[in-house]
């Protein structure tokens, strides 16, 4: 019984390890999950978010035209908008501290503006702020209904006039969606869309739609009509709905994209429009094709390196549009939950050398580092990286690759170093590493002071030698010690009649030519000055050796033979102490 708790304990903790393991996977798989196409797009658009929270093609601000455009393809591509920060600011703090008012002004046609900050602050999740958007609070759902005419169509001017009223009527029917309103602003919009605006049935009998009555119906224009019909509540196989599908699928080109008009050619905007279109109305884009290309091909045939589709014109509007359009959703683009991809390229942990703080006693040392992009990313721009040894270009000397970098460093000064690794991705986005270090080679001693090494050690030693001499000599009995006499060695001066200098015995004396080389006649003084202490260890054994032949001598001892001088006198007979004496 006891081992059946314990086994059933045993699975309850494997299993809740399980789920908790599941639940930190989940951001990873919804990730894996968004089209590569997606993902190269937001890296673009990620290279572009400026440090006030906004997004432009150049500058270093936002536009505030553009930013609600990337909002939405963030949203579409699984990621908070809310949590795209740079320096703090992310694109809802931009609208937040934007005049709104103002921008819609300038925009030529107000009421679509309003419609896309709703729309963007839906994809954000923030439509809480929608009473109070903007540097002047505004409420952006009451501003757009302003524009609404007593016909029920909204106009950019007041009073209204029909001018781009299918356009405007649309966007107006989509912004209210999104902030989820309903009554008599969103039911008047939606009805004069389907009986008074061209369609099927109407003018232009082709079933699209043109930028106000009777005008030439376009792609663009037909697929926000599609979309606005079906977010008003109409469903996607009504008629109205249908013919709209029906002539986008006509604008297909044999590239698989799709034109504006008739006798255009194809562009990612048209085509992403077409394929937003197409999903609202429940179409697969994708089952369409000609000449074995469809819409998705397409668009994937304009990415650029970098990530960006097109490669003219507003490259953030077209990119933001593809990423809307790829990722198979259509307006309004709902939240897509708390999640913030990274699209930085990344250092692989570990991979950087040197350690930071590290302690080299070599002047030689390699840089190192390994690195790669994020998943589906726009990959490493090799000739982008960069490598500096403080605040010193060393990119050049580095074997850089699109995973890897070496650099050799040599002659590196004792003291502390920085080196900083920046890499990029196409996109732009980039990602910086700094790693400081210490070069402590131990000091070689120099030529003096070996000199003076040497100098102290002879000195020692001729002090030794010295006081045994004396102790040697202070007892009664002691011979006296012989004394010898040393001829001073001359070096030859580069001044004429300069004195020559007396070299010392023990003490070596180095010179130097004016050219760097020894002087010979200084080099020779010092080595007889140093053959000077075996001469006198000789003599004192040699005197030593004489004394005691002498003692045996006087005592009447037979010296041995011997080439000396006592041994001839031995020989010839006669005494040393009488010959020539007493």
């Amino acid at each position: 019984m006891t081992r059946k708790c314990r086994g059933a304990q045993l699975l309850v903790v494997v299993g809740a390890l399980l789920v908790l393991v599941s639940a930190l996977l989940l951001p990873d798989v919804a990730s894996a999950a968004v089209p590569a196409g997606v993902t190269k797009g937001l890296d673009y658009l990620h290279a572009h978010q400026r440090g006030d929270g906004g997004f432009s093609l150049g500058g270093s601000h936002g536009s505030a035209s553009l930013t609600p455009w990337a909002t939405l393809a963030i949203a579409a591509g699984g990621n908070d908008p809310a949590l795209w920060r740079v320096e703090g600011h992310s694109p809802v703090t931009f609208l937040q501290g934007t005049d709104l008012t103002s921008v819609a002004a300038a925009s030529g046609n107000a009421p679509e503006y309003y419609a896309l900050c709703i729309l963007a602050y839906r994809g954000a999740d923030r439509t809480n702020l929608l009473k109070s958007a903007g540097t002047t609070k505004l409420d952006l759902v009451a501003k757009l209904e302003s524009y609404q005419s007593s016909e029920g169509y909204y106009s950019p001017a007041i009073p209204a006039t029909t001018s781009a009223s299918t356009e405007t009527t649309a966007w107006a029917i989509l912004g209210l969606d999104a902030a989820q309103q309903s009554g008599p602003p969103m039911s008047g919009a939606v009805a004069w869309l389907q009986t008074n605006a061209s369609g099927c049935g109407g003018p232009n009998a082709d079933g699209g739609f043109g930028s106000q009555p009777a005008s030439q119906s376009s792609t663009t224009v037909t697929s926000l009509v599609a979309q606005a019909l079906v977010a008003g509540g109409v469903p996607a196989n009504n008629a109205k709905v249908q013919g709209a599908a029906g002539f986008i699928e006509s604008m297909e080109t044999s590239e698989g994209g799709f034109q504006d008009a008739s006798g255009g050619s194809a562009n990612a905007l048209s085509t992403a429009w077409a394929i937003e279109g197409l999903h609202a109305s429940g179409t697969d884009p994708n089952t369409l094709g000609k000449g074995g290309h469809t819409p998705s091909t397409f668009l994937g045939s304009l990415c650029q390196t970098n990530g960006s589709y097109e490669s003219s014109g507003d490259l953030v509007q077209a990119t933001a549009q593809t990423c809307i359009a790829l990722a198979g959703t259509a307006l309004p683009v709902a939240p897509a939950g708390d999640v913030a991809s990274s699209f930085d390229p990344v250092f692989v942990p570990g991979s950087v050398a040197p350690v930071a703080g590290k302690r080299f006693t070599t002047s030689a040392l390699s840089i190192k580092a390994a690195y790669h992009d994020s998943q589906n990313g726009t990959g490493i721009a090799t000739q982008q990286i960069r490598i500096t040894l403080d605040g010193v270009s060393k990119t050049k000397a580095a074997d850089i690759t699109a995973t890897h970098l070496t650099l050799k460093l040599t002659k590196l000064t004792n003291g502390s170093h920085t080196v900083v690794i920046t890499i990029y991705d196409r996109a732009g986005n980039a990602a910086r590493i700094e790693r400081r270090f210490t070069v402590a080679v131990p000091v070689v001693s120099s030529d003096s002071s070996g000199d003076s090494s040497s100098s102290s050690d002879s000195s020692t030693s001729s002090d030794s030698s010295t006081s045994s001499d004396s102790s040697s000599s202070s007892g009664s009995n002691s011979s006296p010690t012989p004394v010898v006499t040393l001829t001073p060695v001359a070096t030859t001066s580069p001044t004429a009649g300069a004195s020559p200098s007396a070299s010392v015995p023990g003490r070596t004396t180095r010179a130097r030519h004016p050219r760097g080389k020894a002087n010979t006649e200084t080099l020779v003084g010092a080595s007889l000055a140093s053959i000077v202490p075996l001469g006198i260890a000789g003599s004192w054994l040699k005197r030593r050796r004489l004394l005691k032949v002498m003692d045996r001598a006087t005592r009447g001892e037979i010296l041995p033979r011997s080439p000396s001088l006592w041994g001839r006198f031995w020989k010839s007979g006669r005494s040393p102490w009488t010959d020539g004496g007493e």
